[in-house]
């Protein structure tokens, strides 16, 4: 709490073990003020969030691991791309911040699973020729629901109501999974989010994402797109030979834009059928 680190040495079951001893006190304040149905369902509403969310999230966490495992262990590189989320109560930069902060708790559970049994993946040391690596998406509070109260004087609504706490979380995105003798092309950006801040309507910003070719063959980048007019990408080169790297320039200009701004570039690619994105967030003033 209150800092503005980027990393945390609690695991994810730390912290979720700390969560749920908090849950007589998020009964305690969503039902503070009501009585009869409306204090009942108050009540369910809470215990519903923590069953149906909270644990089945853990849940699903010890089975995914397990399923995990076994993948690397059979020479699988794998790369786990993880979602960071925060609802909007603090500042902007703090939620960044704050959701590298929650990535990094569950990067520390998969490295103390079982007594360390993902280490030799993570340092790329195992015998199977297994890898598993991490993408880290920190979005911050901006793509949180609109309809979510930032009111610090509310903590009713800020804090403990299901809106808010369904914003604070962690996804893994996705997993993808490469056999080490097959040929491909691999698209990898040094990272897929970029967070400007606070920033000023009249000037443009601008910001460079690297990316490499980690795959086994010859990566091509067919096109890109922004999603406004307002953002315009630029690429060094759109061929790449196997570990080779290239940089796409990305200048967002505000306008007359205010308050948070989410906007996402596309790249397509040889790689996948899906296009790659890249992320561009900021506090339009």
């Amino acid at each position: 709490p209150n800092s503005r680190d980027t990393t945390t040495q609690l695991s994810y079951l730390e912290a979720y073990d700390s969560y749920k001893k908090l849950i007589p006190k998020y009964l305690r304040e969503n039902t503070k003020g009501l009585s009869g149905d409306d204090k009942d369902n108050a009540q369910y509403d809470v215990e519903d969030f923590f069953a149906f969310q909270v644990d089945k999230g853990r849940s699903d966490l010890t089975q995914f691991s397990r399923l995990l495992l076994n993948e690397l262990r059979e020479g699988r590189e794998i790369q786990l791309t993880i979602k960071g989320f925060a609802s909007p109560r603090a500042k902007s930069d703090y939620n960044v911040n704050l959701t590298k902060r929650r990535i990094s708790s569950l990067v520390n559970y998969l490295a103390e699973y079982e007594s360390g049994v993902f280490l030799p993946f993570i340092q790329n040391s195992d015998s199977s020729g297994g890898r598993l690596t991490f993408m880290e998406v920190p979005f911050g509070e901006y793509m949180a629901d609109q309809e979510v109260s930032d009111e610090l004087g509310d903590e009713k609504l800020s804090i403990y109501s299901r809106a808010a706490s369904l914003e604070r979380k962690i996804e893994i995105q996705s997993v993808e999974r490469a056999s080490p003798d097959s040929l491909f092309a691999e698209f990898k950006p040094l990272q897929r989010v970029h967070d400007f801040g606070n920033i000023q309507a009249d000037y443009p910003v601008e910001y460079t994402f690297a990316f490499t070719n980690t795959g086994t063959d010859t990566l091509r980048i067919d096109s890109i797109a922004a999603t406004c007019e307002c953002t315009v990408p630029e690429l060094s080169q759109n061929v790449l030979a196997p570990g080779e790297k290239a940089e796409i320039l990305v200048i967002f200009n505000p306008g007359n834009k205010s308050g948070n701004v989410v906007r996402v570039v596309q790249v397509f690619t040889n790689a996948g059928t899906e296009p790659e994105k890249l992320t561009i967030t900021a506090n339009v003033q």
